[in-house]
């Protein structure tokens, strides 16, 4: 996440060496995305048959070689071309760490490891990404991406000589990735669940892409306040995850993601429609941040046990609506402010919470096994 995001406090200084404007050099950051959500539907069914290791080390390995590589880019055209490699690269990475949680991790533990995993978007937000750009205000853009790619090599060793071997996650016979998804889909808690996913992803992206203008022209914030407000939420998003693991590790998942995207829609209303003082503000955006991001644990736990067998398959389909629903969520809130202003910004970031709520109490619901293995979900 540290590679995608890194990008946003070094447009300025980028676009200034390459002598081009803001937009064009933000196109970076799509052509990372563009190339991640195709890679991990193409990749993530290969660690079924393989294994979720040679994915994970092929995938930090790949990003690594195209971080260094960009470092080295004397035109954009070839910075686009080494960014949509490391997409291809990263697409491999995030599905098959997911999957890698159920399967290494007992079901009592499973809960608060995938809160863990979900609290590395907060982490890169938080302490990372802002450690590059004062890395790279020091001694370039440059060198920051050198030391990310070295911290990728090393994080790819790391994998490799650290992660146990596991059996095949798979046992049937070779299918086609058009095979692998159909039968995934054809289960019917799949549709509900990424539809879920998409909708809170949609929310999610248009609140957090928005909500720092909305801010700015509200309170007439100065940047820095606006970077010290911006870290509390992140700050309050971190703790909801980490919360929501020890909540996705008991039953009832469907009501706690439910009831955690119901408390984050309405929550929603409050802090774009009104101007309560910029301290009320900001205790409304860490109590939003932290409703929603509490049902991200759940969410994955119920999505990782949809299929044992394709459980690679169903996280690439996962990574699929999570960057399509950035997709729309940015398109979609971008519109809404143009079209209606805030309210109409409001209005889609509440309605999309309410869907994904009302998707969870409509149509989710497990099953625990005696043993206490958890069986896939069902409707």
């Amino acid at each position: 996440m540290t590679v995608v995001g890194m990008l946003a406090p070094l447009l300025v200084t980028m676009a200034a060496e390459f002598q081009v404007g803001l937009p064009v050099m933000g196109q970076l950051a799509a052509a990372t995305s563009l190339a991640w959500a195709p890679a991990a539907v193409l990749a993530s069914p290969f660690s079924d048959r393989f294994g979720r290791k040679p994915l994970i080390v092929l995938g930090l390995g790949g990003l690594s070689l195209s971080t260094l590589a960009a470092s080295f880019a004397g035109s954009l055209p070839v910075l686009l071309a080494l960014r949509w490699l490391g997409g291809l690269a990263g697409g491999a990475v995030g599905p098959s760490v997911n999957a890698a949680v159920i399967d290494y991790f007992p079901p009592a533990h499973r809960g608060r490891v995938l809160g863990l995993v979900a609290a590395g978007f907060s982490l890169s937000t938080l302490v990372s990404i802002p450690a590059v750009a004062i890395l790279a205000g020091i001694v370039g853009w440059r060198h920051g991406f050198r030391l990310v790619a070295l911290f990728l090599a090393l994080l790819a060793l790391a994998a490799l000589c650290l992660l146990p071997p596991l059996p095949r996650p798979s046992s049937r016979a070779p299918e086609s990735h058009w095979q692998t998804y159909a039968a995934i889909l054809r289960q019917p808690l799949a549709g509900p669940l990424l539809l879920a996913n998409l909708a809170e992803r949609v929310a999610a992206t248009a609140l957090s892409t928005y909500l720092p203008s909305v801010l700015v022209l509200r309170y007439r914030l100065p940047l820095e306040v606006l970077g010290g407000l911006l870290a509390l939420m992140a700050l309050g998003t971190l703790v909801g995850t980490l919360l929501g693991g020890a909540l996705a590790s008991r039953p009832g998942r469907p009501l706690v993601f439910a009831g955690c995207q119901g408390t984050a829609a309405l929550l929603a209303l409050p802090l774009l429609l009104t101007s309560p003082g910029l301290f009320l503000s900001g205790g409304l955006g860490v109590l939003q941040g932290l409703s929603g991001s509490l049902s991200r644990p759940a969410y994955l736990w119920l999505v990782g046990h949809l299929s044992a067998e394709r459980r690679g398959a169903v996280m690439g389909l996962n990574a699929l609506t999570n960057q399509g629903g950035i997709v729309l969520g940015s398109a979609l809130g971008g519109l809404a402010l143009a079209v209606g202003g805030e309210g109409a910004l409001a209005a889609l970031v509440s309605g999309s919470g309410l869907l994904a709520a009302t998707i969870a109490v409509g149509w989710l619901r497990e099953e625990i096994a005696p043993t206490g293995e958890a069986d896939a979900p069902t409707c």
